[in-house]
């Protein structure tokens, strides 16, 4: 079985498996790493920040039932984590719930220096990121778009 069917088969159990649980799945990837296989799920909840015991309760969980349904052929490593504090923002519902966070919009064409502003949301048939860059409102097409984050700041960052 190759690796893309393998991983569309494990999408519709880790999810069902995360929902069950009080998760959600943010992203899933498996790939070869060398000569071992990997399976890296990242989980989210909406009410709370994920912690490592989060992490410990649905590895324990995803490997009984993988081990149980049998889907990867090789032996593999599991990792789960959270999305982490620079997240990416990848569905419509991720641009309504981080609206006001500063954000950073990488774009597909290496020349276009990306941008750095406070989220203000998506327009209203998905297509558009509003981003308020405090010099300007901008209107970004999504299809121009390679990469949205969450840009975090240390404390003494510059702005």
């Amino acid at each position: 079985m190759k690796s893309k069917d393998i991983k569309e088969k494990l999408l519709n159990i880790v999810e069902k498996v995360l929902l069950d649980i009080g998760f959600e799945l943010y992203d899933l990837e498996y790939f070869k790493q060398g000569k071992r296989w990997i399976l890296r799920v990242f989980i989210d909840n909406l009410e709370k920040p994920i912690s490592l015991d989060d992490c410990e309760l649905v590895s324990k969980k995803l490997s009984a039932i993988l081990d149980y349904y049998d889907l990867i052929p090789e032996s593999f490593y599991l990792e789960v984590s959270s999305p982490g504090i620079e997240r990416k923002l990848k569905k419509d519902s991720d641009f309504t719930r981080f609206k006001g966070e500063e954000i950073i919009v990488i774009f597909q064409k290496p020349n276009i220096s990306p941008i750095i502003g406070i989220l203000e949301g998506i327009d209203s048939d998905g297509n558009y990121i509003i981003v308020n860059t405090g010099k300007s409102k901008e209107k970004i097409n999504r299809n121009d778009v390679k990469e949205v984050r969450i840009h975090f700041r240390f404390k003494g960052d510059r702005q």
